[in-house]
């Protein structure tokens, strides 16, 4: 067994406010973070560079993407295409878990809570 301790980084790109823990990369180009969004915390609105979930561990906020916004919680997850526009917000604080990876698929995700 192996314990590992996850710093936290402050992020200011794109007018954002949040912390980022980057968990781990694998060698098929997926990326798996952590980001606690303080109270009026903000991921900065910016096009993605590949497929993205966004998985809400605690906490609620608002996302945006080009279907316009809404509230989610712990549960939630957030799928946006490679290029989409896209906001995420929280008046209160929450924490995410965000996976980022070109083999990621909205029609994977085994049931859909929200439409967007």
């Amino acid at each position: 067994m192996q314990i590992f301790n996850i710093s936290k980084r402050q992020m200011n790109v794109f007018d954002s406010d949040f912390q980022l823990s980057h968990i781990c990369q694998t060698s098929t180009a997926t990326n798996i973070s952590l980001m606690t969004l303080e109270e009026n915390g903000v991921i900065g609105n910016h096009q993605t560079v590949t497929n993205q979930l966004l998985i809400v561990l605690n906490g609620t906020g608002n996302v945006v993407g080009k279907e316009g916004g809404k509230t989610v919680g712990p549960g939630d997850v957030v799928f946006w295409d490679k290029g989409e526009w896209h906001e995420t917000t929280s008046e209160c604080g929450m924490q995410v878990m965000v996976i980022e990876s070109d083999e990621l698929r909205a029609s994977d995700m085994l049931s859909l809570k929200m439409d967007f």
